[in-house]
Order: C-alpha cells, then structure tokens, then sequence
C-alpha cells in the first residue's frame, strides 16, 4: 500500500515565519547551545523534481538536513521543526513542491546543505509493474546540495528552492538493481525582512 507523505504537497510560496530555535553540533555531529551573538532569522526549505522515464514513484525518506555555517559547526534540523518523512520525488514536478523546513537558524552565512537519506525506508515502484515497491541502494546517507553559500539575515527570512534531480539520481546496474546518487542543486534562493 502505498504511503501518504507527513506533509502535503504545495505550490512554490513563503510561508509565515515561525522563529524556533534549532540546536547545532560539534564537528563530531554532538548537538551542542545554539551559537551566541548573531541572533536569528528564518529559513525555508523546498524541495521539487522533474519526470523520469520508466519510474512512475520514488520514494525517498528524509531523515535530517545539517547546514554548515561559515567557520562554525553544523548545525543539525531535526524534527518537530524539520518535516522528516517519506517523500514521491515523481509528484514534485510541473511546479510544485513540499515545504521540508521552516523555522529559525543562526542568521550567519553557510557554506552546504547536506540532506540525510534513509535506504531502509525509501523505495520505488516501475511503471511496469503497478504496486510492486522495490527496494535501492543509497550511495551515500547524505546528499550535499550544490549551489551555495547562502546567507540568512537577522528576523529576515531566506527560502530555498532545491531540485532533486531524480532522472540524474537513480541509475539502473547490470543485475537490475537500482542504485540512488543523489543530484541535488539550488534552483532559487530568496530573502524578505
């Protein structure tokens, strides 16, 4: 039976700012106060992606997004902020896309995103065989998206539009296995307040 996403999907929009704090990590990934002095600003996150022969879903778990600030540790977005769950990268496309994250974070600069892919829980289904959920490998647990750095400014709100670009992602082995590098790229970024 096939999963409902913990989130709907919707069109390409701000959302009103929600200012949470979210915590941040050492470079051994322990989550550590939140960084003094710089204050905070909101960031949202959007994901979306294009069709793929083949494929008619794509099921990918997103489990975590850490976002590196400029000489600083990670800083790590976990749920109830974080909107972790089971995601259809084959309904993100004819602009739309879902909302992964939109809460408060240091306002600094940063360098990466990185996104973190549960292999356990994502699958696919062909367009041959209707129902049929088939497992694949994940190269890496984590994704770096391409396409910074960005900045978020003091009770400003930065949104960031990101293509996981699926048809470039998954490939098909001799053994007709399917294996997921992920492609990921910032389309657009924004900034209000």
């Amino acid at each position: 039976m096939r999963p409902t996403p913990r989130t709907s999907i919707l069109l390409p929009a701000l959302l009103g700012a929600l200012l949470l704090g979210t915590g941040c990590g050492d470079s051994n990934g322990t989550p550590t106060e939140p960084m003094p002095g710089e204050g905070t600003g909101t960031l949202t996150l959007e994901m979306t992606d294009a069709p793929i022969d083949g494929v008619s879903e794509l099921w990918v778990y997103v489990s975590g997004i850490d976002l590196k600030p400029s000489g600083s540790p990670l800083v790590r977005l976990r749920p109830p902020e974080l909107e972790a769950g089971l995601y259809d990268l084959l309904e993100l496309r004819d602009g739309l896309s879902v909302i992964l994250y939109d809460a408060g974070v240091p306002a600094v600069e940063y360098e990466f995103i990185e996104i973190e892919l549960d292999e356990e829980r994502s699958f696919l289904v062909e367009t041959a065989e209707p129902g049929t959920e088939v497992p694949f490998r994940i190269a890496s647990g984590k994704a770096k998206l391409a396409g910074g750095p960005f900045g978020v400014r003091r009770d400003g709100t930065t949104s960031v539009l990101f293509d996981f670009d699926a048809e470039r992602s998954l490939r098909r082995k001799g053994n007709g296995d399917y294996l997921l590098k992920p492609v990921l790229r910032i389309l657009r970024t924004s900034e209000t307040g």
